[in-house]
């Protein structure tokens, strides 16, 4: 039998594959496969297992592996590839996804070459404007495009996710150590010395949760503005000044700014399986497959 950790790492993976469910928030330290009702296996069109988003752009990935994105389409950073595909990293002016073979495909802005991304398999890819970093299948992370100079010599390691903002950057590694490159000023990086499950990263804090689902917080006090929530998480998202979680029982809690603007909102009731923030808005996907947005949603028609 799975220890709680292994578990909840397998169920978060499962999310990203393409199928089943796992994921939102409360105070309730139940099992998750006794909290949350998965909902069906999403194999259809009609339903989404991934979903990013960008500045002014969000992407998602139905139960096909096919994606679809909404919002600001300049650079065509809206109009991805056809195939089939099982994670996502949207920036600024670029967006990448990973394929069922592990292969990395960028589309938008050519401005600083970041559409030139590595060829090999990946397991996680992130984007900022002007750059983008992946966690590869063979070990170690490689960047690309416009990269800030601090993030220019990532760390070696095995890592399942990578993380970045426009300055710092953490990978979460398997064996569920974490790593983080760049700039520290405002002490955003991770603490290397303890166990995680997941990892986030805004403009000048990140959060993460540890391997009893408890979250903890670091950097610029006035981008935290309170204590993270209580209780056990699985899944768990940043962007700006705000972070949202999914607790063991699948509802989703926010804390800290309220987006750029003031207007990220309240973020709906249910059960979760898969988080996403961006500036002023938050999305998710619930049991059945459904997208659920808040906040200002002005440029998602």
């Amino acid at each position: 039998m799975h220890s709680r950790p292994t578990f909840l790492f397998l169920l978060l993976l499962s999310i990203v594959v393409g199928c089943s469910d796992p994921d939102h928030n409360e105070t309730d330290t139940g099992d998750p496969a006794d909290d949350v009702d998965e909902g069906p296996a999403c194999t259809t069109e009609d339903c989404f297992v991934e979903i990013a988003s960008g500045q002014d752009h969000m992407c998602a990935i139905d139960g096909t592996g096919a994606i679809s994105c909404w919002g600001s389409n300049i650079f065509d950073k809206a109009d991805p590839p056809p195939g089939q595909f099982k994670s996502l990293g949207l920036g600024g002016d670029l967006s990448c996804a990973i394929d069922v073979d592990d292969r990395l495909h960028c589309w938008g802005s050519e401005l600083h070459d970041q559409l030139d991304a590595p060829e090999g398999r990946f397991r996680s890819v992130a984007v900022r404007r002007g750059f983008g970093c992946a966690a590869s299948a063979d070990g170690g992370i490689q960047c690309w495009g416009n990269v800030p100079s601090g993030l220019a010599d990532p760390p070696s390691g095995d890592f399942v996710k990578v993380i970045t903002n426009s300055t710092t950057a953490c990978g979460l590694l398997v064996q569920e150590q974490v790593r983080c490159w760049g700039s520290d000023a405002s002490g955003i990086h991770i603490p290397d010395n303890q166990a995680f499950l997941d990892i986030a990263i805004g403009s000048q804090h990140s959060c993460a949760i540890d391997s009893n689902g408890s979250i903890g917080c670091w950097g610029f006090e006035s981008h935290t503005h309170e204590d993270p929530p209580s209780g056990e998480s699985i899944a768990i998202a940043a962007d700006h000044t705000h972070t949202c979680a999914i607790g063991s029982n699948g509802a989703i809690r926010c804390w800290g700014g309220s987006g750029a603007t003031g207007r990220l909102g309240t973020p709906p009731d249910g059960q979760f399986v898969a988080l996403s923030t961006g500036t002023d808005h938050g999305c998710a996907i619930d049991t059945d497959g459904a997208i659920q947005c808040w906040g200002d949603l002005s440029n998602f028609p």
